[in-house]
């Protein structure tokens, strides 16, 4: 499918909806489009900001928060109608949706807007008063902000370009304050992940990636080092399960880890049978003190069965039979 936004000038920026069928476009000349999927309805808006839009995301509720090379940060409502404005000091950078830590909220309303303010300040107001906004300095030593991550109860986990790693909340009383410091990479820091399936935080940098248990920052859980790229890593991702964690390189690499197994297994009498990797299952039977069979399969299956004789692997309506005994193989 190949959809035209209408606009003479090249788009700048596009993200879906969360929650609905919305697709926005941001142009070079500040203008926004909002496309409907499910209608095929296109609702172009010029104007919404004078210069180039640069970055946004959408909310739960389906707002939509727009920053643009005018330096200020737009509010939309899904309609495209401006709900809320906010000028900056400086080009915006990863503007995002969050919830601020305060005695009194409305559980889920993800109602606070925050970015970055020319790789050097933290900016955060709230959709009800973009007026009394926060801006938030750090230390110049930890270089540029280079990327930032909400996580748990309003806290803030921040990446510099000078491979610090910190981590502050955003209640009233501890605005600003650093909860957790720590130099994560020699040379520099190229991006950070928050995984909320796993509980886990990574940063990466020079040529390694650090994760780390959101419980307990302070403590490195595991290195994973790419000894082979020696370029800058500037990009992370984890899939929504955290099964899977995505590393980019400024060589233009991708590597992808498994950082997380589904449990999988099955017994039959003495035997077991139990996933090993996504590709690989481990035959045992410890009783009669055989040695263990690992056995490669076509699919990454999502259940298995082990009988007498043989193992069944599937995914969706696809198994596939193996046999379990080992002269059979033979």
């Amino acid at each position: 499918m190949q959809l035209d936004s209408g606009m003479k000038e090249q788009l700048s920026f596009v993200s879906w909806s969360k929650v609905g069928f919305q697709l926005a476009l941001g142009t070079s000349k500040g203008n926004l489009v909002l496309y409907n999927h499910q209608t095929s309805r296109r609702v172009p808006i010029l104007g919404k900001h004078m210069r180039k839009i640069t970055c946004g995301a959408w909310n739960a509720q389906n707002l939509l928060a727009l920053g643009s090379e005018d330096k200020t940060i737009s509010v939309s409502s899904v309609d495209g109608d401006t709900v809320a404005t906010a000028q900056v000091r400086s080009d915006p950078g990863l503007v995002t949706f969050s919830e601020m830590k305060s005695n009194e909220r409305v559980q889920g309303q993800q109602n606070t807007v925050s970015c970055i303010v020319g790789g050097k300040t933290l900016f955060l107001f709230t959709v009800a008063d973009p007026d009394n906004p926060i801006e938030l300095a750090f230390q110049t030593r930890y270089g540029t902000i280079v990327s930032y991550q909400w996580y748990g109860d309003g806290y803030l986990m921040i990446g510099f370009s000078n491979g610090y790693f910190i981590a502050i909340s955003t209640h009233v009383k501890e605005i600003g304050q650093e909860l957790f410091q720590t130099r994560n990479h020699k040379d520099c820091l190229g991006d950070t992940s928050v995984s909320f399936s796993l509980q886990k935080a990574a940063t990466c940098g020079d040529n390694c990636v650090k994760i780390h248990d959101l419980s307990e920052m302070k403590d490195v859980y595991a290195i994973i080092d790419l000894d082979d790229d020696r370029n800058k890593l500037n990009g992370l991702a984890w899939t929504d399960d955290g099964q899977l964690l995505a590393i980019g390189s400024d060589r233009g690499c991708i590597y992808t880890y498994l950082t997380k197994l589904p449990i999988l297994g099955d017994s039959c009498r003495t035997k077991i049978a139990y996933l090993t990797s996504l590709l690989e299952v481990t035959l045992a039977n410890n009783v009669e003190q055989e040695p263990a069979v690992c056995v490669e399969v076509k699919v990454e299956p999502t259940f298995l069965a082990l009988g007498p004789y043989h193992l069944a692997v599937g995914m969706n309506i696809a198994p596939g039979s193996i046999s379990s005994n080992k002269k059979a193989q033979n």
